[in-house]
């Protein structure tokens, strides 16, 4: 089993006054002027991440060898590497099929419609924004969760989750040499100045971090749509 990161980025720049005041003189001699100018500086700032996983990386391919119910090591997080403060989500894409699976009191049933094949526990520090998206052809589903606090440069993430699961599926369901896939991807966005997104984008600065963080997804969302 593979996984891919992908890496998103949308940077919300923010021109910061770092001269903020200077004096202006004037000088009147007979019919002359002398006027002094000013000058005033403006930084940008940008948001970069990176998509980690530590436990996942060190796993050998032994080690992603799946069999019923087996626990594995998947740990993603984010640091920011950018200077700006941000919001941060993870959007987890986890593969579904309908399969015959073994219960607890070791009785077989069977799922006429696709169901996940891994499942995890969220951490604390995390929430799931919006519903499960499923694909058409519903052998996907699309997870996406914000962190619940603003990260600031430097700064890393709480895992999203520690372990992956795979279902207690009735061996040869999936035939044997299958290669199941969980994309994960992180995206970003500038905390600062999303209240100016507009009216159609509105974004409520005194909300719950819940609402916060949802607004802000759908910001991100629509502006990564105009750039592509």
């Amino acid at each position: 089993m593979n996984t891919s990161k992908k890496r998103i980025i949308y940077a919300l720049l923010v021109a910061v006054l770092v001269a903020a005041s200077a004096t202006v003189g004037t000088s009147i001699a007979y019919l002359s002027k002398n006027t002094e100018q000013r000058a005033n500086t403006f930084l940008l700032k940008g948001v970069a991440i990176d998509l980690i996983e530590d436990k996942w990386d060190a796993l050998t391919d032994t080690d992603k060898l799946l069999y019923p119910a087996k626990s594995v090591d998947k740990d993603p997080c984010v640091k920011n590497n950018g200077t700006a403060d941000i919001y941060v989500f993870i959007e987890v894409v986890i593969p579904r099929r309908a399969i015959k699976t073994v219960t607890a009191a070791e009785t077989i049933e069977d799922h006429a419609q696709p169901i996940d094949l891994f499942t995890y526990q969220i951490n604390s520090d995390w929430v799931q924004i919006g519903s499960d998206q499923l694909s058409a052809d519903r052998s996907t589903v699309t997870r996406v969760y914000g962190y619940k606090k603003i990260l600031s440069p430097g700064q890393t993430t709480q895992t999203l989750f520690d372990k992956i699961k795979f279902v207690n599926m009735l061996e040869g369901t999936i035939p044997m040499n299958t290669q199941l896939t969980i994309p994960v991807n992180a995206y970003a966005i500038q905390t600062e100045a999303l209240s100016s997104a507009g009216t159609a984008y509105p974004y409520d600065e005194n909300a719950g971090i819940a609402t916060r963080l949802s607004q802000a997804y759908n910001i991100y969302k629509a502006q990564y749509e105009l750039e592509h």
